[in-house]
Formats: structure tokens, C-alpha cells, sequence
């Protein structure tokens, strides 16, 4: 199934992206490949979600039960935003090296801009986490915050919806 949306599926995708190269499921010089692709504005052509094949049969699989032929962006913020917290409790049980508080997305009001780092007010405390992605990002906005990088902005009813 493809993805419609590639540089936001990568955006949540990419985060997670270190435990695979530890496990030597994806190598590290394609994760910085994908990293500054989102970076640089490259458009992307394939199939990116071969690289994150989890995510990719659980959008698969949303986006069937939501009767869509592709995966969209209201799937692949249903799965991460969502349906994500249920996936990564379930796999620690079965990889202990996944760091559950941190591959959780959370929101984030934006509370400091350190040049491409910003600082963040989650559920899960303050963080400072990489602003690649979004760089037009201001204080006060909301975001979403998977391990060390913020995803996307997001408005302010989603992240009061999230923090409940």
C-alpha cells in the first residue's frame, strides 16, 4: 500500500530510526540519507515505508479498517498519534531495547528556540529535542515530540485532546 504522504510518514517514521540501525535492520547512512532528505525539501520517490516496515504494515492496517486504498496523513496520525502508544507497549515486551517513555509521541508546547533545538513542556517533562523538521516553529506553539525530534506543529484542540 503506498503512502501518500511520505515526508510525513518520515517524520514520525525517522525518530525510531536509531534503534533500527542498532538492531542492523536499516543502515545508518540511509536513516541520514531520509533525515536530510525532510531537511533539504527533497520530494521522495519509492517506497519509504520499506524502511520502517512495522509502522508500515500498522498504517497498512488502519487504513484498511478505514476502508482507504492508500495510506493518508489522517492514518499516519492515527497510527502515531494513536494507536503508536499501543504498538511500542507491546514490542518492549519483546525487545527490551526500546525506550518506551521516548518512543512515545507526546505534544509539546514550545516554551525556548535554541537555534535548531527546542525546548518543550510534554507530559513526559521538559525536553529539548531537535527542530530539523520544523524549523518555523514559535514560542508557545504545540508539536509533537518522538524521542529527540519534533515532528510536526500541531494545532492547539489536537494537543489538548492528545495531553488527555
Amino acid at each position: 500500500m503506498m503512502v501518500e504522504d511520505p515526508e510525513l510518514f518520515l517524520r514520525y517514521a525517522i525518530p525510531c530510526g536509531n534503534v533500527l540501525v542498532r538492531r542492523g535492520c536499516l543502515d545508518k547512512r540511509v536513516l541520514n540519507k531520509l533525515e536530510n532528505g525532510i531537511v533539504l525539501e527533497r520530494s521522495f520517490r519509492g517506497d519509504v515505508s520499506r524502511f520502517f516496515p512495522v509502522a508500515s504494515k500498522l498504517c497498512q492496517y488502519i487504513a484498511s479498517q478505514l476502508g482507504k486504498e492508500k495510506i493518508d496523513s489522517e492514518v499516519i496520525r492515527r497510527y502515531f498519534l494513536i494507536e503508536h502508544k499501543k504498538a511500542v507497549l507491546w514490542r518492549a515486551k519483546h525487545f527490551p531495547d526500546i525506550n518506551v517513555k521516548e518512543c512515545i509521541v507526546y505534544p509539546g508546547r514550545v516554551i525556548n528556540i535554541i537555534k535548531d533545538k527546542i525546548e518543550v513542556n510534554t507530559p513526559a517533562g521538559r525536553k529539548i529535542v531537535k527542530n530539523i523538521f520544523i524549523p518555523e516553529v514559535n514560542k508557545n506553539d504545540w508539536v509533537t515530540v518522538h524521542y529527540d525530534f519534533a515532528c510536526e506543529r500541531i494545532p492547539n484542540n489536537l494537543a489538548r485532546k492528545l495531553m488527555r
